[in-house]
């Protein structure tokens, strides 16, 4: 039922929001590649005709049977265009969406799960963006299946030594290597969690089981993203290596814009959540009626490392903070979590305050707009 629920949640936004845009990037980095894959145009920026080329196409790649399909069916329609893959998307976000809710009813309980899922899905940020056909919204989706499997506790990790749970962490691995391998600011992430992975590991006398997977997971991934990326170039390219020499060490992306190194938290943040605000800051701290503390910090320090780290770089945009949505929603369903127990969509809708209540029907002409 929670899938149904989410898929056509999504499918819903999917279709308000074809026919606008949130950021060029989603035509520019994705559909405008794939259709000139098959049709033999469309428009290129620089970053895919410079000679050392800082765009990976394995994104853009996946919308190409999409497009073959309505080649074979003679459709030319501007709206079909742009529709048909954000559905896909907005599929995808389905998905991610339905791993996110049964990690949180796993490690925050049942209750607390109910308040997610309304939180997440009445959020204004999230309905318009995440079936967007840019990069972020798909690394968000695939980090959330990834932590779904990934040990996000010192229990969790003591149990490596199963081999159904070394399975989980196997999928966990592959998972957050293709977000890196999509968008390689994505290891700033994964770079928290596999260091406090390492750190658990030590203490479990699991430490060469834990570092042995990455490396040929991670080699597999990024050798496949390298081969694909060089079969479509036709010369050898690591669009990653690339991506980060030009965005980190060149600065290349100040040239769209520069912000304070406070931007995420005193604009980002607050885009983001909106409405839920306190109720993170509320969550953040207080962390009551959760099932397993030790994951639900877990998550919410990945999140503050990743804004710190991010907030040092000069370019700045909200879409950058995608992976961490659902779990800044699942800091303000905690933070709005009664004491009383909620076991029903209508109980836990009775858990969100009445303001709260009271402005997500404000929203709603706003999202069908």
């Amino acid at each position: 039922m929670v899938l149904r629920l989410l898929v056509a949640v999504h499918l819903i936004a999917a279709l308000a929001t074809s026919r606008t845009f949130f950021q060029p990037d989603e035509y520019w980095q994705s559909l405008e590649i794939a259709h000139r894959i098959v049709f033999g145009y469309g428009y290129q920026t620089w970053e895919w005709m410079t000679s050392k080329p800082i765009r990976s196409v394995v994104y853009p790649a996946m919308f190409v049977p999409l497009y073959k399909a309505m080649q074979a069916m003679h459709i030319d329609n501007p709206f079909v265009f742009t529709s048909a893959p954000a559905i896909q998307q907005a599929l995808i976000t389905a998905v991610g969406d339905w791993f996110a809710f049964h990690l949180v009813t796993r490690i925050a309980g049942h209750r607390l799960a109910l308040v997610w899922i309304i939180v997440h899905l009445t959020s204004l940020y999230w309905l318009y963006t995440a079936s967007r056909t840019f990069s972020n919204t798909f690394e968000a989706a695939v980090c959330s299946i990834a932590l779904y499997y990934w040990p996000l506790s010192r229990a969790a990790v003591n149990h490596l030594r199963v081999p159904k749970s070394s399975c989980a962490y196997r999928m966990a691995l592959f998972a957050a290597w293709l977000a890196v391998l999509i968008r390689p600011t994505s290891l700033v992430l994964w770079s928290f969690l596999g260091m406090r992975l390492v750190n658990d590991a030590l203490h479990c006398k699991c430490f060469w089981r834990v570092i042995r997977e990455p490396l040929w997971i991670g080699s597999l991934v990024l050798g496949a993203g390298f081969y694909i990326d060089s079969m479509y170039y036709d010369s050898w390219s690591w669009t990653s290596l690339n991506f980060v020499r030009e965005n980190l060490w060149n600065s290349v992306s100040s040239f769209y814009g520069m912000n304070s190194w406070h931007w995420y938290f005193s604009v980002g943040m607050p885009s983001i959540v909106t409405i839920h605000l306190p109720y993170v800051a509320i969550g953040w701290w207080h962390r009551r009626g959760v099932r397993d503390p030790a994951s639900v910090l877990t998550l919410f320090q990945a999140c503050v490392w990743t804004l710190l780290v991010c907030s040092c770089l000069h370019h700045k945009e909200t879409r950058f903070l995608q992976p961490l949505v659902p779990w800044l929603h699942l800091a303000a369903a905690i933070g709005m979590e009664p004491l009383q127990s909620t076991t029903s969509v209508r109980a836990a809708w009775s858990a969100v305050p009445r303001w709260i209540r009271a402005l997500l029907f404000v929203q709603v002409p706003i999202v069908a707009t």
